[in-house]
This record gives C-alpha cells, sequence and structure tokens, in this order.
C-alpha cells in the first residue's frame, strides 16, 4: 500500500485463481464437507489434535489434523509453508486437501 496525495492506493499481491481441476463446484464442495464431518465423527478426531478441546472445527490440510478455533490461530501465524489451515464448515476444501 502506498499514499497518493490524501488517497491510500491498495495494491492486491493475490494471484488469480484458475485452472479448471480448482475451480469450485458446489456438488463437489458438499461432497468433501460430507467427508470431513464424517471424519469429524471418529473417536480420534473428536478433541483438537493439539490441545484436547472438544469438538474442533478447524483443520490443517497438509498436517491432517483437526484443531480447535485457539490452536487454528496459533497454526496460521506459523505460516501456510508449515500449516495451511481450513475451516471445516466454512472453507471451499480442494480434492488434494481432502485425500
Amino acid at each position: 500500500a502506498e499514499y497518493m496525495g490524501n488517497t491510500l492506493l491498495v495494491v492486491s499481491m493475490s494471484r488469480p485463481r484458475g485452472g479448471g481441476a480448482e475451480k469450485k463446484d458446489p456438488r463437489l464442495n458438499a461432497k468433501h464437507q460430507k467427508i470431513l464431518m464424517d471424519l469429524l465423527k471418529e473417536p480420534a478426531n473428536q478433541y483438537c489434535a493439539d490441545c484436547g478441546a472438544k469438538s474442533p472445527r478447524w483443520a490443517s490440510a497438509n498436517l491432517g489434523v483437526f484443531i480447535c478455533i485457539r490452536c487454528s490461530g496459533i497454526h496460521r501465524n506459523l505460516g501456510v509453508h508449515i500449516s495451511q489451515v481450513r475451516s471445516v464448515t466454512l472453507d471451499t476444501w480442494l480434492p488434494k486437501q481432502v485425500e
């Protein structure tokens, strides 16, 4: 971001999303949501992998663990090169993240 007179100019650094395989498909996302919710029903996944809190609703897609909202903030601060945090219910999951 830089100032131009009294106006703040914000430049987006995000990359465009693309690729046919990564487009959002509501049916595919619903399928992924069901898989994730079924996984959360397993006894080992009913507690945060880090602190043991009940009913985690977040996950580290690359580490393959479910975590609570508090630990999700810690994981986000680690950086995406270490932990890719996603909400089980709010975010869209790609097939490679659910495998």
